[in-house]
């Protein structure tokens, strides 16, 4: 079980380790991220692909990831910054495993006013409303897939929230692994994926077909250059 998996987390020193290599790691790339903004030029119909860059040390089945959704050339993240507008996968290059262990994920098309999708996403992932464990970058990856082709982000991508999960009970354990440097978050209090899904589809989704192939598609790893 989840709790028994977590329990045994919080006497495995390596397991341990992890998280604060996590963290470190994590803290290391926001540093070098700030809210950008590239120019949108989406076609109608854009192509959806998840980038997905481990994080750290994994250990026995806990592998932290980074990840962000591209529609076609424009790569879009959430951070501490807030969601951000990239022309290519910028957020993944302050990731010490990219480009080599970087996944291209094919999730196929959609037709929804994709121009709108930054403007949209930030009403629910603020700036300052980043939690390392409660609403992370995977948190927005797994909402936006939802929103655009209806289909959650892959349980192995979402280890951490696993702990997320049962945070009031187990968030003390990366708390204790940080030296206190992680500290929940009061402005991801309220955040729940299945509701910010809802109010999206709310405000007004125009989604005419879904992709025929909803089969997850792992393709080739992101070469240099």
């Amino acid at each position: 079980s989840l709790a028994q998996e977590l329990s045994d987390c919080s006497r495995d020193t390596s397991c341990l380790a992890m998280f604060t290599d996590v963290f470190a790691e994590v803290v290391r790339a926001w540093s070098k991220i700030s809210c950008h903004e590239a120019p949108e030029e989406l076609s109608y119909y854009p192509q959806v692909v998840l980038l997905a860059t481990p994080i750290g040390p994994g250990v026995a089945k806990w592998q932290a990831y980074h990840t962000s959704i591209m529609l076609d050339e424009l790569e879009y993240s959430f951070s501490p910054a807030g969601v951000s507008v990239f022309r290519g996968p910028a957020s993944h290059a302050a990731c010490p495993k990219h480009p080599e262990k970087t996944l291209i994920i094919n999730m196929g098309t959609t037709q929804v006013d994709a121009k709108g999708f930054a403007r949209k996403m930030r009403i629910f992932f603020e700036e300052g409303s980043y939690d390392l464990l409660r609403k992370n970058c995977n948190s927005f990856s797994d909402v936006g897939l939802q929103y655009l082709v209806g289909r959650r982000l892959d349980r192995q991508f979402r280890q951490m929230e696993k702990v997320g999960a049962s945070a009031d009970r187990y968030s003390y354990v990366v708390q204790l692994t940080t030296g206190g440097a992680y500290r929940p978050n009061p402005e991801a209090d309220r955040f729940k994926a299945v509701q910010v899904v809802g109010a999206l589809e709310a405000e007004g989704r125009t989604l005419l077909s879904r992709p025929q192939n909803m089969q997850l598609q792992r393709q080739h790893v992101i070469k240099r250059g």
